[in-house]
């Protein structure tokens, strides 16, 4: 072996290093350049205003790049432990690898198609081109890494910055700082932890996200999401389309202005408000669905333990019980048809005509706190079932009666308690004998089919 130390290199002179050379602590200036090919080894070159190639089989350790000075890795070259200070620029090219890279802050490192570079520390810029290749590279407080190209099992430390586009890829990236994906990117498997922002803009696309205790996920204007999964403590806010969210128990989602949810499942809370449009969604035990003033859910499927809350200016549409529980406090904030397969839905305002109510099964009950407004269509009701009349006190005076139409489709039911009287519309052949009445046990009536 022969050994070469201490070169100094500028101003054209170059050194080769090649089998069976090794070059110790070479330094190249402004106009010096060295190059490692042909299994030739450098061990920390200083780069300052210089030039060091590393390719054909070449192997650099620990080279430091100070400003003004390139590392270029190319064509069966492999650099590591590098460290790119501010001002100097290393390039992973075509068939080159770069491994333990640090980047420091104002230092740059470019992975162009075909380069490959891994287990990276980044305070300064990288940049992953179309075809490069970045994995399991940390990108640190005050780093930013750029991609084109394909970003796997990357960390993005707290104040650190991942960005994806123009037909580039991320893959289990670990979010603890900043992730966006934009103008053609694309995420799979984003873990966003405690502290960490998923942020899919618009024209970037996103799937299987898992966003956990104190992280959020935000679906911007023009990006979607798929598949997502938000444990407890994770927050997903989406401005766009959102498919297939499981949102854990303690897990939010929130639908809001212009977003659009399809399919979630909710084991935990969802807030649909202010032009957000829910659509299919199913509520499981101990999950809870909010539509608020401007939101919209639409065929949402309430199961057993699950509560669907619509509130002043909200809006459901469809809705499907299956023992769970659906309160509307919006006027007319029900709307379509209102399934009851086993369930309480609590209606404390007025109903429009055109709604109804069908009971499917047995053993389930529709509240009724604005008797005097309810002008839908109850449909099915049958032995087992029980509508609750919330303003009529139980007593010996209250009266009940059926008086079916000219055509035995359905006809009027009436429930007369001193001056008040409640009067719905029951499809189906009925008789007064059909119905009975009895205390519902705080502090109203109810209506039972016999």
């Amino acid at each position: 072996m022969t050994v070469v130390s201490n070169t100094v290199l500028s101003n054209g002179q170059h050194l080769d290093v090649t089998s069976p050379t090794s070059a110790y602590y070479t330094t190249a200036f402004a106009g010096g350049f060295q190059r490692v090919y042909s299994g030739g080894y450098a061990y920390e070159t200083y780069v300052s205003g210089g030039t060091e190639y590393v390719s054909g089989g070449g192997l650099d350790s620990a080279s430091l790049v100070y400003s003004g000075g390139r590392e270029i890795v190319s064509s069966g070259g492999y650099s590591l432990y590098a460290n790119i200070l501010a001002g100097g620029i290393a390039t992973i090219a075509s068939s080159g690898t770069g491994s333990s890279y640090s980047v420091g802050s104002g230092g740059t490192l470019n992975i162009l198609s075909g380069g490959r570079e891994y287990y990276g520390d980044d305070f300064g810029r990288e940049f992953v081109y179309l075809g490069g290749l970045a994995e399991y590279d940390t990108i640190e407080s005050g780093g930013l890494q750029t991609v084109s190209g394909v970003a796997y099992d990357d960390t993005i430390a707290l104040h650190g910055t991942q960005r994806v586009s123009l037909g580039g890829y991320a893959e289990y990236s670990l979010i603890h700082g900043l992730e966006q994906i934009y103008a053609g990117g694309s995420g799979y498997r984003e873990y966003v932890y405690s502290g960490g922002t998923l942020d899919v803009m618009s024209f970037g696309v996103d799937s299987a996200s898992l966003v956990y205790s104190g992280g959020h996920e935000v679906i911007s204007s023009g990006g979607s999401e798929s598949g997502a999964i938000v444990y407890s403590g994770g927050f997903l806010s989406s401005y766009d389309l959102v498919y297939g969210t499981l949102v854990s128990a303690g897990g939010t989602q929130a639908i809001l202005n212009g977003g659009f949810d399809e399919f979630a499942g909710l084991y935990g809370k969802e807030f649909v408000s202010d032009g957000g449009l829910s659509y299919g969604d199913e509520i499981y035990s101990g999950g809870r669905m909010d539509v608020r003033a401007g939101g919209v859910a639409s065929r949402t499927v309430v199961s057993s333990g699950g509560t669907l809350f619509v509130s002043s200016g909200g809006t459901a549409t469809d809705v499907t019980l299956r023992g769970g529980s659906f309160t509307e406090l919006a006027s007319a904030g029900l709307k379509g048809e209102l399934i009851i397969s086993g369930g309480t839905a609590n209606l404390s305002d007025s109903v429009a005509s055109g709604v109804q109510v069908v009971f499917a099964g047995s053993g389930g009950t529709l509240a009724l706190y604005d008797e005097a407004h309810f002008s839908g269509l109850i449909v099915g009701f049958s032995t087992g079932d029980k509508v609750d009349l919330g303003g009529y006190a139980y007593g010996a005076g209250e009266k009940v009666s059926f008086a079916e139409n000219s055509a035995h489709t359905s006809g009027l039911l009436t429930v007369t308690d001193g001056a008040e009287v409640a009067k719905l519309t029951m499809a189906g052949n009925y008789a007064t004998s059909n119905f009975a009445l009895s205390d519902d046990a705080h502090g109203g009536t109810f209506v039972k089919y016999v």
